[in-house]
């Protein structure tokens, strides 16, 4: 784990927008064979949005703060989708 303040982020206005980005990739992406198909295992862009980021809290998913939180978390959800 890093020595990041995560109390500092402000989720209010991240989550949301991270949700969103989930949320269009899921629906661009042909899911058993059919555009807008369901999801393999159920998986909702809240799981997805879930994932990633606690993957990144946790440090397997390692965040260059050279760009935004935002940043990362797009490019580990984008992660999370296409496995």
């Amino acid at each position: 784990m890093s020595d990041f303040d995560w109390t500092k982020v402000d989720w209010p206005d991240m989550y949301p927008r991270l949700l969103l980005v989930a949320a269009r990739r899921l629906n661009r992406l042909y899911w058993r064979g059919k555009l807008y198909g369901s999801v393999p295992g159920a998986t909702t862009p809240k799981d997805i949005v879930h994932d990633a980021t606690v993957k990144t809290i946790e440090g397997k998913r390692i965040w260059n703060q050279q760009y935004s939180l935002f940043s990362h978390l797009v490019g580990a959800i984008y992660g999370e989708i296409t496995g």
